[in-house]
């Protein structure tokens, strides 16, 4: 039997749907927050920290008043207060019915126009302000050097047989000392809870604590996501409230996970708390800086 949060993401997620052409802001699908993420038993407004949900939208296309196509690279920021997350076949289909839409007499007016439609009618559905801007793709920047892969840090042959998320495989130690820690995990993976097709992307994770997290305790854990079935936001959320239950709460923690491009969209959700660490400012600054972001090369995905 389908649940309120499938029956509600359904409503175009898994259907046969025509091209869509024309603007329609009507097509998409608000999916309350605090509904996606009950199963862990989690509630948006008790949830430490800051955060936000980042999307890119790599094949927009609109038109000038005299016909004249074009494509841009578009950058949405959902803030992690927004009462609804959107669900993702119905933003994509929102962005293709740019398509055919004459929206200035040059370039930049009818692209700079496009971003400001999206962004009052993505705020309207999220019910949060939504920040749309246009990416430069001339732009670089390195920003997830200082982080290392877990797998590697951990015996080749670790046994893993767990693949339903399970925070009792999470297993932590004490110090005396406080120690940063700048790790990432490049085989995520879940479902979607609709179609339940792969999402496939890295998770990063940063924490200053004297506490430490034993790095094959996460290797189980982030497996444990394997066969689960939510969507994207609902995964970050769900491992940052099981490592902050572990840590002080004076510690910082960041968690982000960079989700593989599927149907033109991806979305990198990404939460924390008490970031005072210069290097950790600056990822989180450059993920929201419009130029920067979407073209990192450590990005496999991107």
């Amino acid at each position: 039997m389908a649940t309120t949060i499938q029956e509600i993401a359904s409503t175009v997620l898994g259907k046969r749907t025509g091209e869509v052409k024309n603007y329609s802001p009507e097509i998409l699908v608000p999916v309350p927050r605090n509904l996606s993420i009950e199963y862990a038993g989690i509630k948006m407004e008790t949830l430490s920290g800051e955060g936000f949900d980042l999307w890119y939208c790599y094949e927009f296309r609109c038109l000038t008043n005299h016909g004249l196509p074009l494509a841009a690279v578009i950058k949405f920021i959902f803030p992690h207060t927004s009462t609804n997350i959107i669900e993702s076949k119905s933003l994509k289909l929102y962005c293709n019915g740019f398509t055919t839409e004459r929206l200035g007499d040059t370039k930049e007016e009818a692209l700079n126009k496009a971003c400001s439609i999206m962004q009052a009618d993505l705020s309207k559905a999220a019910d949060g302000k939504v920040e749309v801007s246009l990416v430069n793709p001339g732009k670089r920047s390195t920003i997830f050097s200082r982080f290392t892969e877990l797998t590697t840090l951990v015996d080749s042959g670790i046994e893993i047989s767990v693949y339903n998320e399970d925070p009792s495989l999470l297993e932590i130690e004490s110090g005396s000392i406080e120690k940063e820690y700048f790790l990432k995990y490049d085989a995520l993976r879940s479902t979607c809870r609709v179609t339940m097709q792969p999402d496939s992307g890295s998770f990063y994770l940063y924490y200053k604590s004297k506490k430490h997290i034993k790095e094959e305790s996460l290797v189980r854990y982030l497996a444990s996501f394997y066969e689960e079935h939510h969507f994207h936001e609902e995964i970050l959320v769900t491992a940052y409230s099981r490592l902050e239950k572990l840590l002080d709460p004076e510690d910082s923690l960041m968690t982000t996970a960079l989700y593989q491009r599927r149907g033109s969209l991806d979305i990198g959700p990404c939460h924390y708390k008490n970031i005072d660490n210069d290097g950790v400012q600056f990822i989180t600054y450059n993920m929201k800086d419009p130029c920067n972001f979407a073209y990192d090369p450590n990005n496999l995905y991107r």
